[in-house]
């Protein structure tokens, strides 16, 4: 599992990993979705089907198509892994941002998205920090 530090929320991750193993041995992500669609340009904008399946991911799009975004937080089984490498290989590390590695990735596995309930911050942006610091 990968969590980003500047993640902050509420949920608890039982029923997250509880998704990701109904899922085994596909990738399963964290998602969340924003109050307003024009904040999603700021992050991973997911698009997914009726199964839950990521079937669009742009990061940071001009004109997002969904206010559903990527939250940072991966189930990545020990089968896909080797990914992650190949992955770096491709990109001569040049791999800063996750999100791109999403893109890339759903286009080789199924790759599902599994959507957090409560509050979601990302507190790398001191706007959402400075609301994380109200709320909590």
């Amino acid at each position: 599992m990968v969590i980003a530090g500047d993640n902050l929320f509420n949920a608890g991750l039982g029923d997250f990993i509880a998704f990701a193993r109904r899922r085994y041995p596909c990738v399963s992500i964290g998602v969340y979705r924003l109050k307003n669609r024009k904040d999603a340009v700021k992050y991973g904008v997911v698009m997914v089907d009726k199964d839950a399946k990521i079937v669009d991911f742009q990061e940071k799009p001009k004109r997002p198509k969904s206010s559903l975004v990527a939250m940072c937080l991966y189930y990545i089984p020990k089968e896909r892994l080797g990914l992650i490498d190949k992955y770096m290989r491709i990109r001569k590390g040049k791999a800063d941002a996750m999100g791109k590695y999403i893109s890339w990735l759903k286009a080789k596995v199924k790759t599902y998205a599994y959507v957090f309930e409560g509050k979601w911050y990302d507190i790398g942006d001191h706007k959402y920090l400075n609301a994380a610091k109200r709320s909590f």
